[in-house]
């Protein structure tokens, strides 16, 4: 009966995973039916990833109060409910805060699903069962992607939360079922619920400040001063608080391994940018390049023919190079695959994204199995559980706080531009002048002064993302320079280590 509980807690991580980018190609088909623009759609995305970085943590507590099958329930039942609740609400403020409650239901399961495969796996059989979960974090964003935007388009945006909704229900009687014929152990019992009631107010409130800034329109805005006045004390308190407690929310004290704090802000800045490019592109290729989210899916979904390649590292190559060379490498093709992308123009070219595309999920294939060793390596089997969560916790914020990072950098670029292109543009102007000529010749339809400013936004915004698409590129380029300069010192260290235990201990070196 364990191979039939692992198989359906598979198609639980997969659903998880799979609606944490399902809003990514839907989003403006969801803020047109609900009111609102391409700059204010990727929240749906963002919040979800900060109700799961909120609630990650309150597996261990959960997990030690009730037995695993109630709490598998719970959070299965839950993040159906809130589902339900997304794709039928009426408004947009309605459906972001229902998103921000589906992160919260599904953020238990992480850290639960890792140990239960911990639990269920065979010794001989968990080199698969890690690559199977590796494959499902990083090839399912895509599907999710592709998937939310096909329903739209094709159906109602609606129907793929409600198709979730259904399946998550389904979910319910096959967890029930095996669940009852297996025991698995609880998770330590040791929480500090003082200092994750501080994390989660100081999380919430920086993460709604930095996502919603510009447009509370910063400072002017008594609400965002509010969150930052009250955010920034509580994350300070929970620092504090996490360095000196016997069983903290989440053991920062992790950090104090060089190893395991270079992992996590590889992590952070990996997947911030890597989510970043998937949906400012999906939203590009929607509004200005009029492309259908078939082919948008098609596009974005390229990255999933990287979905084996990590089996083939961590069974061949992983225990022989060190991890950062594979992190190195994923850093380059993530850094190249953004500046590949750019010099964007409505006159797209296909293969050009789409083999961009193919070398960004090609790094993350690398980088994800790569990040694993480390961690695994930094930390011992006892601090594994924490050391997972702090994994998720900064995967859910870095993907969703650079995804609010750089549409905000792009909005703001737009509007540089859109000023710029349209500083010397008035009825009497040359180019004006010579456009309206050109409108008049072709029997173009509609108002021209029209038709001059929807060019010209759509030229700031092309203009625009080419920028952002150059700091994603040279944010990366930072970091592999850094990784290389960490490899050289590293290196030289072993060296001169060497050297000098050779000196001390002739006889012993010969």
């Amino acid at each position: 009966m364990t191979r039939p509980l692992i198989i359906t807690l598979f198609m639980t991580l997969f659903l998880i995973v799979l609606n944490f980018t399902i809003t990514a190609i839907a989003s403006p088909y969801i803020v047109g039916d609900l009111g609102g623009d391409r700059y204010i759609a990727v929240y749906g995305l963002s919040f979800y990833g900060f109700g799961a970085a909120i609630t990650i943590p309150l597996a261990k507590p959960l997990g030690a109060r009730f037995k695993a099958k109630q709490l598998f329930l719970y959070c299965m039942a839950s993040f159906a409910l809130t589902t339900l609740f997304s794709g039928l609400a009426p408004t947009y403020f309605i459906f972001v805060a229902c998103r921000l409650f589906m992160g919260m239901a599904s953020g238990p399961f992480y850290a639960l699903l890792s140990h239960s495969f911990s639990c269920l796996v065979p010794e001989d059989k968990k080199i698969v069962a890690a690559w199977m979960f590796m494959t499902i974090l990083v090839v399912v964003p895509v599907i999710g992607a592709s998937y939310g935007g096909t329903v739209a388009y094709l159906y109602h945006w609606r129907a793929a939360f409600l198709g979730s909704a259904f399946i998550a229900t389904l979910l319910i009687f096959p967890l029930s079922a095996y669940l009852k014929k297996v025991k698995i152990p609880p998770l330590a019992a040791g929480f500090d619920w003082i200092g994750w009631g501080f994390y989660a107010v100081g999380i919430f409130c920086i993460a709604f400040a930095l996502t919603a800034a510009q447009q509370l329109d910063w400072y002017r805005s008594p609400i965002l001063l509010a969150a930052i006045l009250l955010g920034i004390p509580c994350i300070g308190y929970f620092l504090l608080r996490s360095f000196n407690h016997e069983t903290p929310a989440i053991d920062l004290r992790l950090f104090a391994s060089p190893v395991f704090a270079l992992a996590m802000l590889c992590l952070s800045l990996l997947f911030g940018v890597y989510f970043g490019s998937i949906v400012l592109l999906s939203i590009w290729l929607t509004l200005d390049a009029q492309f259908t989210p078939i082919w948008i899916g098609m596009l974005i979904g390229s990255m999933g023919i990287a979905g084996l390649f990590p089996r083939f590292i961590i069974e061949k190559r992983l225990g022989k190079i060190h991890p950062l060379i594979f992190i190195a490498i994923a850093t380059l093709l993530l850094g190249f695959s953004c500046f590949y992308t750019t010099q964007f123009d409505s006159d797209i070219n296909f293969s050009r994204i789409a083999f961009s595309r193919i070398l960004a999920g090609f790094g993350l294939a690398l980088f994800l199995p790569s990040i694993f060793t480390m961690i695994s390596e930094s930390t011992g089997p006892d601090a594994w559980i924490d050391a997972f969560d702090i994994f998720q916790v900064l995967r859910s914020l870095s993907s969703a706080l650079g995804v609010a990072f750089f549409t905000i950098a792009w909005q703001r670029r737009s509007v540089f531009y859109h000023e710029r292109l349209g500083e010397n543009l008035n009825a009497k102007s040359v180019a004006a002048q010579t456009f309206f000529n050109q409108v008049e010749t072709l029997h173009v339809p509609g108002d021209p002064l029209a038709q001059l400013n929807d060019y010209l936004d759509r030229r700031s915004s092309s203009l625009a993302l080419d920028d952002i698409f150059y700091l994603m590129g040279w944010i990366l380029a930072g970091l592999f320079v850094l990784i290389c300069f960490i490899l050289i010192a590293k290196r030289l260290f072993t060296k001169h280590e060497s050297k000098t235990d050779h000196q001390q201990n002739p006889r012993k070196a010969q």
